[in-house]
Order: C-alpha cells, then sequence, then structure tokens
C-alpha cells in the first residue's frame, strides 16, 4: 500500500548514509525474504539504479556500500547464512540484466546484431563477493551463481569476467593504497586470497571461464602475466583452465604469456621456468640442431637438418651466437648453411652438450 502511494519512495535516500530503503532492508535481514524480494521486484519496475542496477542492488551509499555487498557481509556468519535470500538476489540480478540484454539487442539494427558473435551480459554478483566473501560464503555463492551463469561468464561495468577481475584485485587493492596515501585502509579488509578466489572460480565449474577475453581481447593468462601475477598467485590455475593459452600471442604486444611473465619489471624465474615447461616446445632453440647433430644423434644429411630445424619454435636470430671459426647461424641462407655443416663435421670433439671426444 505504502509503495502503490509513494511509488518513489523507493529512490528516496537518507540524508546521513544516501542509502535507499534496500540497503536498510539487507541489513536488517530478520526473517526479511519477504520484504527483500519485494523491494527488488518493485525496484526493477521502476528503474532503480538505472540500467543494470538489478532494482538497486548495485547501488552506492555514501561509503561506496551497496545492498548487495551488505547482504553478503551478514552471509560471512555461517549462523546467518541464508540461501533462500542470496538465490532471491541472484535470480532478480540475472532476469534483470538478461531482460535489458533482450531489450538492447531489439533497438540494434539486425545487420549490426549479424555482426556480433557475442553478447556479453552485467552480472557482477561474483565481482562483489569475492572482495569481502569469507572463503565458505564465496564458495557458496559460486555454486549459486553457476545455475544461473554456467560459464561464469558475466561481467562488470568494465567488461570483466570474474576470473579477469581476480586477477586485477592486487594491483587494484595497491593502486588504492597509493592513491590514499601511506597508511590508508582499503574499505574492506578481504578475507580470501587472489590464489584461493582464481582456484574456485576455475575448478567449481567446468566451463570455458579460462578462455573468455576482455574488452581488449586479451586471455587471462595474458593479463595475469602482463600484471606480474606469480605461479603460486593463481597463474598455474589459469593455466591448467586453458592449456591453449599459451600458444596463443597477446593481442597488442604479440609476446608468449612466458615472454610477458619475463619482461615486467618485478619478473619470477620461477614463473617463467614453469611456464615454459607447462609448454616445453618454446624451450627449443635453433642451436638444438649443433647440440643433436654434434651428439651423433641424427644423420647429418640436409633432409634432416631441415627436419629438425622445421619442428622447433622460430625464434628471432641472436645478435651474437656461439664462437665457432667459420660458422654462421643463418640456417635460412643456403651458403651458410655449408659452411655451418662443414663447421660441424670439423668441430664433433666439441663437448657442446658434455659429450667429450
Amino acid at each position: 500500500a505504502v509503495l502503490a502511494r509513494y511509488p518513489d519512495c523507493l529512490l528516496q535516500r537518507d540524508d546521513i548514509k544516501g542509502q535507499i530503503p534496500l540497503h536498510v532492508a539487507c541489513v536488517e535481514n530478520n526473517d526479511g525474504t519477504e520484504m527483500i524480494q519485494l523491494l527488488l521486484l518493485e525496484g526493477v519496475k521502476k528503474n532503480v539504479g538505472g540500467l543494470f542496477g538489478a532494482g538497486g542492488l548495485y547501488v552506492k551509499d555514501n561509503k561506496g556500500n551497496t545492498p548487495l555487498s551488505q547482504l553478503i557481509q551478514c552471509m560471512n556468519n555461517p549462523f546467518a547464512w541464508d540461501s533462500e535470500l542470496v538465490t532471491l538476489c541472484v535470480r532478480v540480478a540475472f532476469e534483470a540484466s538478461q531482460s535489458q540484454m533482450m531489450d538492447g539487442l531489439q533497438e540494434m539494427d539486425q545487420s549490426m546484431h549479424d555482426q556480433q558473435p557475442e553478447v556479453s551480459i552485467h552480472f557482477p554478483i561474483l565481482h562483489e563477493a569475492m572482495k569481502i566473501a569469507s572463503p565458505d560464503s564465496f564458495y557458496r555463492i559460486i555454486e549459486i551463481v553457476k545455475d544461473y551463469d554456467v560459464e561464469l561468464s558475466g561481467t562488470d561495468r568494465r567488461g570483466r569476467t570474474a576470473l579477469i577481475q581476480a586477477i586485477y584485485l592486487n594491483d587494484e587493492e595497491r593502486v588504492q593504497q597509493n592513491v590514499g596515501g601511506f597508511g590508508s585502509k582499503l574499505q574492506y579488509t578481504r578475507k580470501i586470497s587472489t590464489k584461493e578466489i582464481i582456484s574456485m572460480i576455475v575448478s567449481t565449474v567446468q566451463s570455458n571461464c579460462g578462455k573468455n577475453r576482455d574488452g581488449a581481447g586479451r586471455l587471462p593468462l595474458h593479463i595475469a602475466t602482463e600484471l606480474g601475477l606469480r605461479w603460486d598467485e593463481g597463474i598455474c590455475d589459469i593455466v591448467y583452465a586453458n592449456r591453449h593459452g599459451l600458444k596463443e600471442r597477446h593481442c597488442v604486444t604479440g609476446l608468449y604469456s612466458f615472454m610477458t611473465a619475463a619482461a615486467v619489471s618485478d619478473a619470477d624465474l620461477g614463473t617463467i621456468y614453469k611456464l615454459l615447461r607447462a609448454k616445453p616446445m618454446f624451450a627449443k632453440k635453433r642451436t638444438n640442431v649443433v647440440r643433436i647433430i654434434a651428439a651423433g644423434g641424427g644423420d647429418e644429411s640436409s633432409d634432416n637438418e631441415e627436419s629438425i630445424i622445421g619442428s622447433t619454435l622460430s625464434f628471432r636470430k641472436p645478435v651474437h651466437g656461439p664462437i665457432i671459426p667459420n660458422s654462421t647461424w643463418d640456417t635460412e641462407d643456403s651458403e651458410s648453411s655449408e659452411n655451418t655443416k662443414a663447421t660441424l663435421k670439423s668441430t664433433e670433439s666439441i663437448s657442446i652438450i658434455g659429450i667429450d671426444k
């Protein structure tokens, strides 16, 4: 009756905290599932929170708290966990996002629609939960979310999936602390490590979340190595979720993931080594030809040499090669190839791989 008489009350904020009624309902949720459901459904009709606002679920107060974040804070208490209430919020948020997405598609020209292979859905439930939820609460929320978003491909306003947002967490927290000055505190103290978040996202669902790219076309593995994430901080789980990503180049730099990991300012040798070990073919260089032939491991005919060279990964030629008299490392030049073969025959006694004459 109150909502029917005062429909704008859903948008009214208090003067102290800047909260809407849904904020209060999510904090004072003593058997208030029906009240929250009423506010959410009416909020969707009144477009509370604007586009993809989910009926006010993502509206921030003066401190940046949303009704969703307040609800998750309450759910961190295992004795206060309410699966029905969390499922209600997830369902309403998903249905609201689906409805907005379908409305947007209908407004698009059909020809433009055919050119777009995929449209992401604004569904940042996990993005919010990973910052404040306890490990147990976060795992339960994932179990509920995956019933609606199987691939966990829902994005936030920046087009990041939950996995990509987890990769950014450490970097974003460092930036917030630097902006706030020395000794400044974050709004929430995260209760789950980046490694745990990534591991739960990747292992909880059998999906292609490791293959979902960001708006720039980067894979999660590319972003993780670019931000300096280490093997034990979650890269290992990302690699196992999409091992084929090791063979793909960065869409901007053209580097493989192990190269990107080596290019960051605080590069970790262990991470580089394990990325190479996960795909050993990257560790092969053209110098393997010298080692194989000098060790007598194969026929020295030109056909065999070409097959060995063809099976190795093509790297940029080094500026300075090993010092071998009258030799060259340009295997693509016919004249230099003859010089290399002649040199190899005259230097078989050289202990290149630990084999003496």
